[in-house]
């Protein structure tokens, strides 16, 4: 059976302004730069692949506006 996750990517390469495509992170936990997740560049991956992880745990109140900016990027409403 395959398993897959939907990983965002992460950017050091920060931009203004940027949301819903991208979403700030500060730096916490194992992410030792802020960062942002690139929520425009989804891709599928094998759980195999995965080496190591997560590098942070989201809030959940973050999450929601991960959620709300991928239907607004992938126009699902």
């Amino acid at each position: 059976m395959l398993t897959i996750r939907l990983p965002v990517p992460l950017t050091t390469r920060l931009v203004e302004d940027a949301e819903p495509l991208r979403l700030r992170v500060p730096a916490a936990g194992e992410l030792r730069q802020d960062s942002e997740l690139l929520l425009d560049q989804l891709r599928a991956i094998d759980n195999r692949r995965l080496q190591y992880g997560p590098l942070l745990r989201l809030s959940p109140a973050f999450m929601v506006r991960v959620q709300q900016a991928l239907r607004e990027v992938l126009d699902v409403l």
